[in-house]
């Protein structure tokens, strides 16, 4: 199987997230135990204005995120010709949302009033994946939601961070 189609098993995840949740799956059968390095697998050309990161610079932070967390964890990177142990990649997803709440505040004389909110948001989903590069599989796979209403760019840096540390708490799972 190609790293594509690896991509294509994550983003088959992406219509999971919800509110503020981390989901996590992972293959039962695959061992973690003895993976110790890491190399980057990207979403292709074709697939990028789909599940790509927003702009090279969110891109640049999601890696910064992830390769401070994994290193911290005691994974290390490498590079090609060096053989990794694991495939990481990820994918973004964004969706528009409307929340519209009505609100009723008095019943006098059988009339009724009310206040109709309506706040509109963008809701954003981190998919984080590892591979077996032998078997080209996704073994686990983890994706955080978070609701967005015009972040300043501290902010987007801020919840980029916050959802990569919330969701590789889970990773490797427990055997």
């Amino acid at each position: 199987m190609s790293k594509s189609r690896i991509l294509l098993a994550a983003l088959v995840a992406a219509g999971c997230g919800g509110g503020t949740n981390v989901v996590i799956d992972h293959d039962r059968q695959a061992t973690f135990a003895g993976r110790e390095t890491y190399t980057w697998v990207f979403v292709n050309e074709e697939n990028r204005a789909l599940y790509g990161a927003p702009s090279q610079a969110s891109q640049d932070r999601i890696i910064e995120a992830m390769d401070s967390a994994l290193t911290a964890m005691g994974y290390r990177k490498v590079t090609p010709p060096t053989e990794p142990d694991l495939l990481v990649g990820f994918a973004v997803t964004r969706e528009d949302k409307v929340d519209v709440q009505h609100m009723y505040t008095d019943y006098n004389l059988g009339y009724v009033t009310g206040q109709t909110n309506v706040r509109e948001f963008q809701e954003g989903t981190l998919i984080i994946f590892f591979g077996d590069p032998n078997t080209q599989e996704v073994i686990w796979q983890g994706s955080g939601t978070e609701a967005f209403q015009n972040p300043s760019q501290e902010t987007i840096n801020r919840r980029i961070g916050q959802i990569v540390k919330n969701v590789l708490k889970k990773f490797p799972p427990d055997q």
